[in-house]
């Protein structure tokens, strides 16, 4: 899918959509969400795969469930699914968090309302350690003052508290 992407951005008359969405609903997970971030990325064009990504919307799997909003949100630019970005920050599932904060970070959009509970999940120190990290970038992206070295290890996620300057 990151090759169908490649190819995609080269040249937008070739069908990535069509081979990128059957492995957004593919079993391993990994595979499943890479293909909604690409799907995502790739915006308007990919309207073909929302129907496909509203099932995983409203599927079991969280995971799947808050990369789909995302996604849709990117296509769509739909507004209307924003709060549930923010609404996935107050779940009771570490993943859902982590998922939420990743999706609002990734998210073209700045998002005023989920800035008080991204710093909340941010200064939490009994949340997991990606869904701090996600948070701090959201924050950073938010703010303009997200970092251009993106290789950094998200164990180093502390780090990123000083571009947020606590706002």
């Amino acid at each position: 899918f990151e090759a169908a992407y490649a190819a995609w951005k080269i040249d937008e008359t070739l069908d990535a959509i069509g081979i990128i969405t059957p492995l957004a609903q593919a079993d391993d997970l990994r595979m499943a969400l890479q293909a909604i971030e690409a799907l995502g990325r790739i915006g308007p064009p990919a309207k073909a795969a929302v129907s496909v990504l509203e099932r995983l919307r409203h599927g079991d799997d969280k995971l799947k469930a808050v990369a789909a909003v995302w996604a849709i949100f990117e296509i769509e630019q739909a507004s209307g699914l924003a709060p549930k970005l923010v609404q996935g920050l107050n779940s009771g599932d570490a993943r859902v968090r982590a998922g939420s904060a990743w999706a609002l970070w990734k998210t073209s959009t700045r998002l005023e309302a989920a800035r008080p509970r991204l710093r909340t999940v941010r200064d939490d120190e009994h949340e997991h350690m990606l869904a701090r990290w996600f948070a701090a970038m959201a924050l950073a992206r938010q703010a303009g003052t997200e970092p251009s070295d993106r290789s950094r290890d998200p164990r180093d996620w502390e780090s990123f508290w000083p571009v947020d300057r606590g706002q």
